[in-house]
């Protein structure tokens, strides 16, 4: 058997060590492709421009009260509205793509025209509850509110994400500037 030389074992013990980083769910942070805003008294989600070709669906959750605990034999699905663009056929590798751009604004519990609804268990808003907003294929912050905090934003403010956790208020055009940046480097 051959004799390995210091190197090789550093060598390989690195390849070990990132390989194990890479099984440990290292991944990129979600991009700060949507935002919510209040138009017109109304929830609305806000897509970046640059984002309206990737995003393909939109969900709304109300999550879940954890203070009523629910019997252990009864599988609870979250209230959800979701609505979607429409998709094509499967092509080649069976892959299925949208064939609707992302409208610029999607009005929560109002299809945008275009869209489909894939889901709605949801169809208003309770006060005092929490909600989460999301959107996809692409790799989109996820936004926790409720609407009392929506109903607080001054207008031409926005509530968007940073990160996986980190909320903030910015204005509109900071929301498209910041969103614009990150597209150009994805």
């Amino acid at each position: 058997m051959a004799r390995r030389r210091p190197c090789d074992r550093l060598v390989s013990a690195l390849l070990g060590i990132v390989a194990l980083l890479g099984l440990a769910g290292c991944s990129p942070d979600p991009h700060p492709y949507i935002a919510l805003a209040m138009v017109d008294g109304r929830p609305t989600v806000l897509v970046a421009a640059c984002a309206r070709g990737e995003l393909s669906y939109v969900t709304l959750a109300e999550r879940e009260d954890t203070t009523s605990p629910a019997p252990s034999d009864v599988r609870h699905r979250p209230r959800e509205w979701s609505v979607g663009a429409p998709l094509s056929a499967p092509g080649p590798d069976g892959v299925r793509s949208p064939v609707a751009t992302a409208p610029a604004r999607i009005a929560l519990f109002e299809r945008p025209s275009d869209w489909l609804i894939s889901r709605e268990t949801l169809r208003e808003f309770r006060d005092g509850a929490e909600y989460r907003v999301y959107g996809g294929p692409a790799n989109v912050a996820t936004l926790e509110f409720t609407v009392a905090r929506l109903r607080e934003l001054a207008p031409g403010t926005v509530l968007t994400g940073v990160g996986y956790r980190d909320q903030h208020v910015v204005s509109e055009p900071t929301f498209e500037k910041a969103a614009e940046k990150d597209c150009d480097r994805s």
